[in-house]
């Protein structure tokens, strides 16, 4: 396992105690890499953080790594970015309460950082929080949408603070404050509530360390209250022992918190704790147990807190002696102990990269669920893998590119499924070239029989050379390996589907009806593109040859750039007794023209490994057929009969006519179409399906 960590500190480089933590980290793990967004201009510390971010990752197998991101929120944006790039795991660490009202009302750039937190913490692999409160409050707000989330505060080494003793009973009660001076530590709430104690308690004092941008106007503050001889301005020091030794009673006054670590010191060093309702309040420190907790923003409720532990004695005593108890008993107080749980949130987040279901693109000529083409049968394969797979249909259209664009980039999809659309596997071989991933190009027919111009031929070439090339049957694999000297090992067979109980639900007479067929016609269904491709041109001379048989009904389903011609030829033949034309139909009403029909069609000049007859077998409906691509391969034994070399209009309708003529023929067929045909349900399709895509990632 390898981690990614963006961070906001500068301090992880150099010789800091930062960076000695970021080092002990990295003992955790094969190898821990870290990207600081720092700077003076905001917008290029983040666009090189993550430039620095893709190329490490683009440098290494992305798929040992996770993403960890400290707050604040923008930061998360950057290995957002990166996770859905390189489709590995993201866990965010969240260190305030973003969800509190005095968060969100602070600053304008605090409400963003809210509302991209708001779009990412569902979207995160994994959370790693500081306190109870801020575990709870994510709860509240994102409920069965949030990640598994660890509750695992900042490291305090509380063995120094155990260890001091305090000295009491001197001439001035000091109260201490370690903060940074800024909005959201509310120090000027201190000073107003300390400012009304001296009135009645004048030896109290309040001791201020830290620094921060807020020190002069909190210094004047202090003169403005007339209390500036009994406050210390204090800077930082690292001898912090000393202050909580000489101190009665810690402050903290902030408006939100994550966590609260100088409560954790000045509880180990058992000093009472004054806190308002943040962070480790009532979670650690407990109201009139071992400290006292009051209101947010309220001055009055603080400065009668202070006055209270001033007075009483028996109260400072008492929450003394609970202080370190309470500390020992609920913090991971040994280093060891803590970098164990440290790396089980990271191993939770890798966790969920194992687990985590393969993203597909599916790139399709249509993306109607209930088209009338057969891309139909695209959307049972994804209802039969929901909860294995998560897809994503476009078409290769300019704005179904860049929505290939978006699946790629945000949502982390790495694999590309293309239906024939060369140009669509053109631009998934781009991305996946450049930046890594998996095309596989489905195209099963008989593309050597049409030409196309010259620039668009060796697009087609390269793009079956340069993707994983995946077709219908064994034979035509065979057939594509040698015509365009592809490897034949490199070629996936994956065979077209359906999904066989939808087709056989329906009753003949029932199908009739709803189409207003008559009962006592014998039907012969013709449903395809009507295009030259497809035969539509061979249909008027094979109708002829019906022309004086009035019970024979020809049934055409389908719309195309044939339709006219076929019309005027089958008006010219005087065959409009026998015809019934029908257009496009949507694929919800595809059944009921099959369970109506005797006979299905199919003397196409090119396919691959067409549905409608995997359709007609479902039903049970014996074909005639070309003998074309796969047409043979697909079909049972006892049906070849029927497959005829293409063009040959009359022995179609000898064929068609001698399965009209013998009932017990047809339902011999019928029971063996039915049983061949289960080999290409969808539920029987769909493993293999799973198995070819799960090959690469």
């Amino acid at each position: 396992m390898k981690v990614l960590m963006i961070s906001s500190d500068p301090a992880v480089r150099g010789d800091t105690p930062t960076a000695k933590r970021i080092e002990e980290y990295g003992q955790l793990v094969d190898e821990l890499r870290t990207v600081v967004v720092s700077g003076k201009s905001n917008v290029w510390a983040f666009c090189k953080a993550l430039f620095d971010g893709w190329r490490i990752l683009a440098m290494r197998n992305p798929a040992d790594f996770i993403i960890t991101c400290q707050d604040p929120a923008e930061r998360w944006v950057i290995g957002f970015i990166l996770s859905r790039a390189f489709s590995i795991p993201l866990e965010l660490q969240i260190h305030t309460d973003l969800l509190s009202p005095f968060f969100w009302s602070e600053s304008m750039k605090n409400k963003i950082r809210v509302l991209i937190a708001r779009f990412l913490i569902p979207r995160a692999s994994t959370l790693r929080v500081v306190s109870q409160r801020v575990a709870n409050s994510l709860e509240h707000m994102f409920g069965h949408r949030l990640p598994p989330i660890t509750i695992l505060p900042v490291f305090v080494d509380i063995a120094p603070y155990e260890r001091l003793q305090r000295v009491e009973g001197g001439d001035t009660f000091i109260f201490l404050m370690v903060s940074r001076f800024t909005n959201e530590k509310h120090i000027s709430l201190a000073l107003d509530a300390f400012a009304e104690v001296l009135r009645t308690h004048p030896i109290a004092h309040l001791m201020l360390v830290g620094e921060g941008p807020l020190r002069g106007s909190l210094v004047m503050q202090a003169r403005t209250l007339g209390i500036e001889k009994n406050v210390t301005f204090k800077g930082w020091t690292d001898n912090l022992q000393a202050e909580y030794q000489l101190s009665d009673c810690y402050l903290l006054t902030s408006q939100y918190e994550g966590y609260g670590r100088t409560v954790i010191e000045a509880l180990a060093s058992g000093l009472p704790v004054i806190m308002t309702d943040v962070g480790l309040a009532e979670d650690l420190v407990q109201d009139g147990i071992n400290g006292l907790v009051v209101p947010v923003n309220d001055s009055r409720a603080l400065m009668e807190a202070m006055k209270r532990i001033m007075d009483d004695a028996t109260l400072r005593a008492r929450f003394s002696s609970v202080a370190r108890e309470s500390v020992s008993a609920r913090i991971i107080s040994s280093k060891k102990e803590y970098l164990d749980a440290f790396k089980k949130t990271w191993e939770l987040c890798y966790k969920t990269r194992k687990e985590r279901m393969p993203h597909v693109c599916f790139v399709l000529p249509e993306t109607t669920e209930d088209t009338a083409t057969h891309f139909a049968h695209k959307w049972e394969l994804m209802q039969e893998l929901e909860g294995k797979v998560k897809f994503f249909a476009y078409q290769p259209t300019i704005m179904g590119i860049a929505k290939m664009k978006y699946a790629y980039f945000i949502r982390g999809v790495r694999t590309f499924y293309v239906h024939y659309s060369f140009k669509g596997a053109l631009v998934a071989f781009i991305l996946t070239k450049v930046l890594g991933g998996t095309v596989y190009y489905w195209n099963c027919g008989m593309p050597w029989l049409y030409t196309r111009g010259w620039f668009e031929e060796r697009i087609f070439r390269f793009i079956l050379r340069h993707t994983i090339l995946v077709i219908g049957t064994d034979g035509l694999a065979d057939e594509y390996a040698t015509r365009y000297r592809i490897n034949r090992n490199a070629i996936r067979v994956i065979p077209n589907y359906i999904r066989i109980s939808r087709m056989q639900s329906i009753l003949k007479e029932e199908a009739r009806r709803q189409l207003g067929i008559p009962l006592d016609k014998k039907v012969v269904l013709f449903l395809h593109r009507l295009s030259r491709r497809k035969g539509v041109h061979l249909l008027p001379e094979i109708i002829k040859e019906f022309g004086d048989m009035h019970d024979v009904l020809f049934v055409i389903v389908g719309e195309g750039p044939e339709r006219q011609d076929m019309e005027l030829r089958i008006k010219n033949y005087e065959l409009w007794k026998n015809t019934k034309m029908v257009g496009n139909v949507s694929n919800r009403d595809i059944p009921f023209y099959f369970a109506a029909s005797d006979i299905y069609l199919m003397p196409s000049e090119e396919e691959g490994m067409p549905n409608a007859l995997l359709e007609a077998m479902a039903v049970g409906v014996p074909f005639v057929a070309s003998d074309v691509a796969a047409v043979r391969e697909m079909t049972p034994p006892g049906a070849r009969e029927f497959i005829l070399p293409y063009g040959k209009t009359h022995e179609c309708a000898n064929a068609i006519k001698k399965l009209l003529a013998d009932e017990e023929l047809r339902k011999a067929l019928s029971r063996e179409e039915q049983e061949w045909v289960k080999r290409f349900d969808v539920k029987v399709v769909a493993p293999k399906f799973l198995e070819i895509i799960q090959e690469r990632i």
